[in-house]
């Protein structure tokens, strides 16, 4: 009878034990699909955001934004790495945190997607608001600059693991997450330096080779490194060079960067001989001839931008767009 009782007890505290670890797990479910809810909707507009910096990387335009400083960042050599606009590896992650929130709801075992999902969840989203971290200390440290649009990514970024880690409460899959965002962004900033620092090298080394005979009759004086624009190798067409000619008649001025990829595209599709006509105006505190204040003063908020009879036209333009705005043909 005794035996009995105590195996009755026994099952009873089983019963209880798998009744209160189900409780717990259902409260659990509950608290994370909240969790997915809100990282979901932060993760759509971290991606509707990657998605418009992106295209507008890619197409040439001018991102909105408030300042010149922000423009500048943007269009800089440090939103490229290895030819990949950074947006465009945001917009990835942002995808993928997207499809970790989704995917419980749309598999045919919910309970065990949501499981499956949580760590990997936890992981990614600690990975980006570490790599978002070293992208506002490089934006703050060195480039001395505010980006609205950067900031905003990296406080959806923190947002997004602090609610996952309040869910998830689990230490070692964050820190995973965090030290392979330090990894990878000091890996990217190394990258992006080591392309500066060979521009500059080859820069360097075209000065020396032109006065190589002038520094061997005088001393060498300290100078400051100055950077031209890559010279256009397209040759004018007609029309390119009667579109020049109008421009410059009309006191058309175009601003941009010796860095700025599309400034370039601008100038290869007028061609060296059209390009040469253009007034250019470089904005770059250390481009060959900065006019930075003019830039500045104009409130220049991305390259390439025309100032055609007063207006400005922000982004790339085509030569029949450049024709219609400055009334060629009227």
């Amino acid at each position: 009878e005794g035996e009995r009782r105590a195996e009755g007890a026994k099952r009873q505290r089983v019963r209880r034990q798998s009744q209160t670890a189900d409780s717990l797990e259902g409260e659990a479910a509950e608290a994370w699909a909240s969790t997915r809810r809100a990282v979901g909707a932060l993760a759509a507009a971290g991606a509707a955001e990657t998605t418009y910096l992106t295209s507008q990387k890619v197409l040439g335009g001018v991102a909105m934004c408030s300042s010149a400083d922000c423009s500048s960042v943007l269009s800089g050599p440090y939103s490229m790495v290895g030819g990949v606009p950074i947006s465009l590896l945001g917009l990835i992650a942002y995808l993928a945190v997207l499809a970790l929130c989704a995917a419980p709801s749309v598999a045919d075992d919910s309970a065990a997607w949501d499981r499956r999902t949580r760590t990997p969840l936890l992981v990614t989203t600690a990975a980006m608001a570490g790599f978002s971290t070293w992208l506002v200390a490089l934006l703050v440290l060195k480039l001395q600059a505010l980006c609205a649009l950067c900031l905003a990514s990296a406080t959806i970024s923190w947002s997004s693991f602090a609610l996952t880690y309040r869910a998830a409460d689990q230490t070692a899959p964050a820190l995973g997450g965090l030290l392979a965002s330090t990894v990878a962004a000091l890996l990217t900033f190394y990258l992006v330096e080591t392309g500066i620092a060979l521009d500059q090298a080859r820069d360097m080394a075209a000065v020396l080779a032109g006065e190589q005979t002038s520094s061997q009759q005088a001393p060498a004086q300290p100078r400051l490194v100055v950077f031209d624009p890559p010279p256009v190798t397209t040759v004018s067409t007609p029309e390119a060079l009667r579109l020049a000619t109008h421009l410059k008649a009309k006191g058309a001025r175009m601003y941009g960067a010796y860095w700025c990829s599309h400034c370039f595209a601008q100038k290869q599709a007028f061609g060296a001989r059209a390009a040469a006509l253009i007034d250019y105006v470089e904005c770059a505190d250390d481009g060959a001839n900065s006019q930075r204040a003019t830039c500045h003063a104009q409130a220049i908020n991305g390259y390439p931008t025309w100032e055609i009879d007063g207006k400005f036209y922000p982004g790339e333009k085509s030569l029949d767009e450049l024709a219609q705005l400055s009334g060629l043909d009227d």
